[in-house]
């Protein structure tokens, strides 16, 4: 084991375990896990562990709790959708209907 001192997190390569995962990694196992029937609100902190393949008390590490998960689920989404505003305003820029850039953009995620 090794301690990474800018991170304070235990890094284990020992055969058979999975290497230290980041929050972008549990973020990522979440939104495996969602879908058009499936919303935040339902995922478990086993769930989303065993997505990641990491031990459920690892999940500790990099948020508190489901709903501090939830909320960073929620902010990727914000960015996402500012994103697609942001295209869809710079297309209309160009001479075409916001309204219709927007659905164009969004079409096209």
């Amino acid at each position: 084991m090794h301690l990474n001192p800018a991170t304070h997190q235990t890094l284990d390569h020992s055969p058979g375990r999975k290497p230290s995962i980041n929050r972008d990694d549990l973020i990522a196992a979440a939104l495996r896990l969602l879908g058009p029937h499936r919303s935040v609100s339902t995922l478990s902190l086993r769930e989303v562990a065993r997505e990641a393949e990491i031990a459920p008390n690892s999940f500790y590490r990099h948020f508190r709790d489901t709903d501090e998960l939830a909320v960073a689920l929620i902010e990727l989404a914000g960015q996402s959708l500012r994103r697609i505003i942001g295209n869809a305003r710079h297309r209309a820029d160009d001479g075409g209907s916001i309204v219709r850039s927007s659905i164009e953009v969004f079409v096209a995620q």
